[in-house]
């Protein structure tokens, strides 16, 4: 998921997910994908963003918070207060000493 309009983007495919699966119609109130029921069901699946600057916090904030399982791919010269906010919010943090570009190039193909 790339990081530009990531909020919309987490909760385009939460959308996505949730009427493809008939837990949720276009008439409902979209606030119940705030809820445990839809908690449980999001963390069948996984979001991988690559991160830099502040973009793909809000990836990964809004990811987690939803329910999703999620991998930060970024650079080992990011901020440490960025990769500890990731992990206390439970998302797995993965470093490359390669640089951002490739730490992206890596989050493609995995």
């Amino acid at each position: 998921m790339k990081a530009r309009g990531g909020v919309y983007e987490v909760l385009k495919q939460a959308k996505y997910l949730a009427l493809k699966h008939h837990l949720l119609t276009k008439q409902d109130d979209y606030f119940v994908l705030d809820s445990d029921r839809f908690r449980a069901f999001f963390s069948n699946y996984s979001i991988a963003v690559g991160l830099t600057r502040n973009l793909g916090l809000s990836i990964g904030i809004m990811s987690v918070k939803l329910g999703f399982n999620i991998t930060a791919h970024m650079s080992t010269d990011a901020k440490t207060w960025k990769k500890n906010l990731l992990t206390s919010k439970g998302i797995t943090v993965i470093e490359y000493t390669t640089g951002y570009s490739k730490a992206v190039e890596k989050k493609d193909t995995s």
